[in-house]
């Protein structure tokens, strides 16, 4: 098959190669972007992209539903794996995205009290192995725990707050060779957009997203985990800007 080097689940049957082209095993009347009447061939096909493709939108009625359209669009056969954070706020879902890519598992929300019975029926659909469940008690409850305690093996991934729970995200990932070692993203955790603007590269790369409390000094968690020697080098997402690892080592590290 040459030097194709990956494979897509689900309908198109493509294939990525080294250079970045997409072929594919099928060929419909709008290219492998179409309505999915697929006519199998003997050789790639390039994908072409003509008036009348479809495009789809994965969407829901609430953030939750979303969520599950998504995992049901990717793992539509099952899943290894889940990620659960809260549905009512940001940092432990985008601190998660490079678990979720490392582990290869969706990322599911939930009520913080009690678990949506709508997530509960996704994973009923996955039957994963292993639930990772993102923050604290005060995150995600211990009810919830238990409850997916009894089908489930769950590894729960919190701290204090969410730069603890960041921090820790990353040392499981560092521990379990799950990460690109040496290196780490720091972002501002008060608020999402630099994370989420960071949060596809980060998760494509391997690399763990640190949460910082403000422009200009780490959490004490995130300084705990640089001491590790877990990094080697660090970018800083601050308003947009990448900064140089002189940078980020001038960052008042100071508990």
């Amino acid at each position: 098959m040459g030097n194709s080097s990956d494979f897509s689940a689900g309908g198109g049957h493509n294939l990525f190669d080294p250079d970045n082209k997409i072929s594919g095993w099928g060929l419909n009347n709008d290219g492998q972007i179409g309505d999915g009447s697929t006519y199998h061939c003997s050789q790639p096909q390039t994908a072409v992209l003509e008036d009348g493709s479809i495009y789809y939108r994965l969407g829901g009625s609430n953030r939750i539903e979303t969520a599950n359209m998504v995992s049901l669009e990717r793992w539509n056969y099952g899943a290894n794996a889940v990620v659960l954070a809260r549905d009512d706020d940001f940092p432990d879902a985008l601190t998660g995205a490079p678990l979720a890519k490392a582990v290869d598992a969706p990322i599911l929300l939930t009520n913080k009290e009690k678990l949506t019975p709508e997530t509960k029926s996704e994973i009923e659909r996955l039957n994963p192995v292993v639930i990772y469940i993102l923050g604290s008690t005060g995150a995600v409850s211990d009810q919830i725990e238990k409850e997916l305690t009894v089908n489930y093996k769950v590894i729960r991934l919190g701290g204090n707050d969410r730069y603890e729970t960041s921090a820790n995200i990353a040392k499981y990932l560092d521990w379990n060779k799950l990460n690109t070692k040496g290196q780490a993203i720091i972002a501002y955790g008060g608020n999402f957009p630099d994370a989420l603007a960071v949060s596809s590269v980060a998760a494509f790369q391997k690399i763990p997203i640190l949460v910082k409390q403000s422009h200009v000094k780490i959490g004490k968690s995130g300084k705990k985990q640089l001491l590790l020697g877990m990094m080697r080098y660090t970018m800083d997402i601050n308003d947009t800007n990448i900064f140089s690892f002189e940078y980020a080592m001038k960052i008042n590290l100071s508990f």
